[in-house]
């Protein structure tokens, strides 16, 4: 029962907060032209889609494990790039709340990872997954601390850690698949070199052209807003890796869920055009 209802507690506490900071956003800046509205609204709706997405995929099948980490994933994911523009905007709550999902990130990744494709891993593996816990989890305790003592230091020590914990997580996926290359049958290599393609155009120009040049090495960087939006990549094969497998039957049940989703995107939409319009 609880794993069933606590992700649509999670679906209201993830509105919550991304309309708590599009009120804050609207009252700060005047939003009169397309680019400023697609830079400050634009990781909004691609946020939106990737927890829409995972929510989706959880009402499809609520007993299965690989979903249920998929979800998660997908929430900090979505969470993490919703609130980095009020972040940057140096706004309390939503900073806080960027740090939270970003840091755990690499952990949900990889616990993913312990269920897809296949459940069998190598002990270096679950280490890592710890290893990424426990440093989100420091990364964590360090925000904490600038609460008492402001410093810039800690906020230094704080992103290279976050960036560093991303870059663990994601070498050990690809490392993990291509060991799962040598060992498996042809059908799950050719969903494994969709998977490996879709990581790379995900996350290659987030953390190459974005975090690494701009957050590391303070050298010009493309704007996050523009390079964010390649994870949208990530999110869809993953649905079309878990339909192939017949976790979920997105054929079957698209049309019992179409007047829903599109409810929500309207919904979301005329929230926009709202804030726009006041």
């Amino acid at each position: 029962m609880y794993k069933k209802v606590f992700p649509s507690l999670l679906m209201i506490l993830f509105f919550g907060i991304i309309i708590d900071s599009v009120i804050k956003i609207s009252h700060k800046n005047n939003l009169n032209n397309i680019d400023s509205y697609f830079e400050y609204y634009s990781t909004f709706f691609l946020g939106c889609f990737l927890v829409i997405v995972a929510f989706y995929c959880y009402l499809q099948k609520q007993n299965s494990q690989v979903v249920h980490n998929f979800f998660y994933l997908m929430y900090v994911t979505g969470l993490a790039i919703s609130l980095s523009k009020p972040s940057s905007m140096e706004l309390p709550f939503s900073r806080d709340m960027e740090i939270l999902s970003v840091s755990f990130a690499p952990y949900f990744l990889m616990k993913f990872f312990t269920h897809f494709p296949v459940t069998a891993k190598p002990k270096f593996f679950y280490k890592i997954t710890a290893a990424t816990f426990w440093l989100a989890l420091i990364i964590n305790v360090i925000n904490i601390c600038t609460f008492i003592r402001p410093d810039h230091f800690y906020a230094d020590i704080i992103r290279i850690a976050a960036i560093f914990n991303i870059m663990v997580a994601l070498i050990a996926c690809i490392i993990l698949i291509i060991f799962h290359l040598r060992s498996n049958t042809l059908w799950i290599k050719n969903q494994l070199y969709i998977l490996i393609f879709s990581i790379g155009v995900s996350f290659a120009p987030v953390l190459f052209l974005s975090l690494i040049p701009g957050e590391i090495f303070d050298q010009y960087s493309v704007p996050y807003y523009y390079s964010l939006h390649s994870m949208i990549v990530f999110p869809i094969t993953m649905a079309y890796l878990l339909t192939k497998q017949e976790i979920i039957d997105f054929t079957a049940s698209f049309d019992k869920y179409i007047f829903s989703i599109s409810s929500i995107g309207l919904i979301l939409i005329l929230i926009n055009i709202w804030f726009i319009a006041v």
